[in-house]
């Protein structure tokens, strides 16, 4: 009977620890649950990689449309540089204007200019610049003319030394870079007084141009008129002047482009003019330029 007792013990505890075996083994199972939740916050550490992937390939889609842009606006330049090449008249002429800046007569010839669609080129005295005229310079630049040097004082030239000569084109030079950013590439000499020494010291082009004569005040508005269309020729550069009272020109200046116009001429600045007929310039060798042919 004890021996019985004792068997009967004996497999009481073996059941015993098979239940708790049982239940050792069953954690595992439960346990299992994190891993699979891991898996999927892998699985998601994964995913932000993929939308990066795709955020690095989309990024380069902006800089594909920013190329893709930016050789569009190219092939509309070239296109738009070669129709105006293929619609630029064969004959060409620059019109100037001496004596500025004022608020009178140079703003009225800006009027015309900008009503008509003709680019023209204005020779500055560097005195006449100042807080009164600053604007009508910055207006001529921003409507597409040229500003060209006609030193500072507007005084005989040929009478200086090379040191005076030197700051009355300098002061100039700089007056303008300050309102425009762009120093005058070309100069015209007051009163087209010249010598050697004024071509030894000055790097600019020396403009002296085909005179109308409407410095003259008894010049009528037909003798300016038929000055100028009896010197039109291809690469013809005009001397005119813009100084107040200047009226006569005025009034005739837009007969005069009427005229160049039906004749076959169009009109750019001087510095286009040198550019489009392919004449060079090298400072000191004494040239001076009143008409611009061709040379290719």
């Amino acid at each position: 009977m004890k021996y019985v007792k004792k068997v009967f013990a004996l497999l009481l505890c073996a059941c015993m620890l098979t239940a708790c075996s049982g239940k050792e083994t069953q954690m595992p199972v439960k346990e299992s649950q994190p891993v699979s939740q891991s898996t999927a916050i892998e699985s998601e550490s994964q995913a932000p990689a993929e939308s990066t992937e795709k955020g690095e390939v989309g990024s380069t889609v902006p800089e594909s449309t920013d190329e893709s842009t930016k050789i569009e606006e190219d092939k509309a330049q070239d296109a738009e540089v070669k129709e105006e090449e293929e619609t630029m008249p064969e004959k060409l002429v620059a019109l100037t204007f001496d004596d500025g800046p004022n608020t009178t007569i140079m703003v009225e010839i800006l009027d015309i200019l900008k009503e008509e669609d003709v680019k023209a080129t204005f020779y500055l005295i560097g005195n006449n610049i100042n807080f009164t005229t600053e604007d009508v310079v910055k207006r001529a630049f921003e409507e597409g003319h040229e500003l060209g040097n006609h030193s500072q004082s507007h005084d005989f030239m040929d009478k200086m030394d090379a040191e005076t000569l030197k700051q009355e084109i300098e002061l100039v030079q700089k007056k303008v870079e300050n309102l425009v950013g762009v120093r005058p590439a070309t100069f015209r000499p007051p009163y087209i007084a010249i010598n050697q020494l004024m071509h030894d010291t000055i790097d600019l082009p020396f403009i002296v141009g085909v005179d109308s004569k409407d410095w003259d005040p008894n010049a009528t508005g037909q003798d300016r008129y038929n000055n100028v269309i009896s010197g039109a020729q291809d690469g013809a550069i005009f001397l005119l002047h813009c100084f107040p009272g200047n009226t006569e020109t005025v009034k005739v200046l837009p007969a005069i482009i009427k005229e160049l116009r039906e004749q076959g001429y169009g009109f750019v600045t001087v510095s286009e003019l040198f550019e489009i007929q392919g004449v060079t310039y090298e400072p000191h060798d004494g040239q001076r330029f009143s008409v611009l042919e061709k040379q290719n």
